[in-house]
């Protein structure tokens, strides 16, 4: 408990920081994140920007005798290096998970979870005819992490995001690529990846939102996985948001049974303009 407060203490120190740096700053652009749902957005911060998206997350893991819950942190780091190109670093950080076994003593282990590093850029800004907003995004997962949760393993994936504004307040963000991975054994898989998203704003600061995403396409029943989620989103000016998603999946196979997050974004300028 004293590691949360600690980390805790700290991030709100941050927060605080990155908030007075927003409200100094010269934009008014309402801010966009890739974050609570899992479907990526097709924009990027802007040159000279960052933005940090970060959150507290529980999931649970049930199968017969087994129960597991991860309690961990979520966090994207996203750096405009052009108005179309920025720079991401993603990782659940410090992250606990707890096991029960029945007929067995109770485990818990902590570490810190592996490391995604990427880039997205801007393609196809939205237009008229129904022309959505393009996106392409690429991550690799690098070995990485300490204790249960280390991986020597490299993961990637590359997505191709698009995003429309349907009406005023209703708007449909749509992802799809691939992931590679490797399994036990030294085996690499290639699986398809798609996520819809529908969002639609209460006013102009709350937004709600509802995504269905299929991961492992093609691939064995085992190894596919679907979700479905939704949550709320709120803004405090055009830098700062506030969120909550809950959802879990859907097919007897995919992993978590359950999971909540609560998380905040801000955004900040590194570079002053001119």
């Amino acid at each position: 408990m004293k590691r949360y407060r600690s980390v805790g203490s700290l991030i709100t120190c941050v927060l605080v920081m990155l908030a007075v740096s927003d409200a100094r700053s010269q934009t008014d652009e309402p801010l966009i994140t890739d974050r609570p749902d899992i479907t990526e957005s097709s924009t990027v911060v802007g040159a000279g920007r960052f933005q940090v998206e970060t959150s507290v997350q529980l999931q649970r893991f049930e199968e017969g005798p087994f129960e597991a819950t991860i309690w961990s942190t979520p966090t994207l780091l996203r750096i405009g290096v052009t108005g179309k190109l920025e720079l991401r670093l993603a990782t659940d950080a410090f992250s606990t998970v707890n096991t029960e076994v029945a007929g067995a003593a109770d485990d818990r282990s902590s570490g810190y979870s592996p490391i995604a590093l990427g880039l997205k850029y801007h393609l196809l800004e939205a237009g008229a005819a129904a022309r959505p907003s393009v996106g392409v995004l690429a991550q690799v997962e690098v070995p990485s992490g300490s204790g249960a949760f280390r991986t020597d393993d490299a993961a990637g994936a590359l997505l191709l995001a698009a995003d429309w504004d349907l009406t005023n307040s209703l708007s449909l963000g749509l992802n799809s690529g691939v992931d590679i991975f490797e399994v036990p054994g030294g085996d690499t898989k290639t699986g398809g990846l798609f996520s819809a998203a529908l969002g639609y704003g209460l006013t102009e600061e709350t937004g709600s939102f509802l995504e269905i995403a299929i991961a492992g396409m093609g691939l064995s029943s085992d190894m596919r996985s679907v979700i479905l989620d939704g949550g709320i989103t709120h803004l405090f000016g055009p830098g700062a948001q506030i969120d909550v998603a809950v959802g879990g999946g859907i097919t007897e196979q995919t992993e978590p049974d359950l999971f909540v997050t609560v998380g905040f974004s801000l955004r900040a300028s590194y570079r002053p303009k001119g």
